[in-house]
């Protein structure tokens, strides 16, 4: 399945030059770190939407977009220790072992991408950090320091996250074979179309940061 042509889909990520998104993180990259749901097939459109919904609320509401903004906001004041401390090795609050190995492995990958910025204190005190084992290397922090890096919008960056994240989320649920592409394409494009509000929604409807 692939991410729909849904106006909210593109213009959570089109204003991001392709240059730009490959180091803040490809569809490949994210499936990496989408764990594979267990339990019984998701039989219609509408559990599908269901279950993606609470994964949004519950994941990347609760926990990612908020990691995420903290390590932008760390970065961008080039507070390193504090974003180190962000990201300790045992990183507490990650329950699934397997995802937390995948999310260092990404993150990591998109890490070496921004080395080569040797004059940039903040990247270069964190890789530090990473290679000696301080840091974690997880890969929403890296997300955050990558936006604070290259100077791009919290809002555009959490929405690039999000469309991503939730599209790589449904292409690895277990489906019945009687759900087909066309619905689960529908059920993604209905969650895209909701972004931009939920978005706006976590960091404040008056936040300076909410920008077109």
């Amino acid at each position: 399945m692939t991410l729909p042509n849904v106006p909210a889909a593109r213009d959570s990520v089109s204003r991001i030059p392709e240059s730009l998104a490959a180091t803040l993180g490809s569809p490949d990259a994210w499936d990496a770190v989408v764990p594979v749901p267990e339990g019984t097939a998701i039989q219609t459109a509408d559990d599908l939407l269901s279950f993606l919904r609470d994964h949004a609320t519950g994941v990347l509401v609760a926990r990612e977009l908020p990691l995420i903004r903290k390590a932008w906001e760390l970065a961008s004041i080039g507070h390193s220790r504090e974003l180190i401390e962000l990201d300790p090795k045992d990183a507490v609050g990650i329950c699934e072992t397997r995802f937390l190995q995948a999310s260092r492995n990404v993150g990591r990958r998109q890490l070496g991408k921004l080395r080569p910025l040797r004059d940039h204190r903040v990247v270069q005190r964190y890789a530090a950090a990473v290679d000696s084992g301080i840091a974690a290397g997880r890969h929403e922090v890296v997300f955050g320091l990558a936006l604070a890096v290259f100077g791009l919008p919290l809002r555009q960056g959490l929405l690039h996250y999000s469309s991503r994240t939730l599209a790589g989320f449904a292409q690895r649920v277990p489906t019945s074979s009687r759900l087909t592409d066309a619905e689960k394409e529908g059920v993604v494009a209905a969650l895209l179309e909701s972004l931009p509000a939920s978005v706006n929604t976590f960091i404040g409807e008056s936040s300076p940061l909410v920008v077109a």
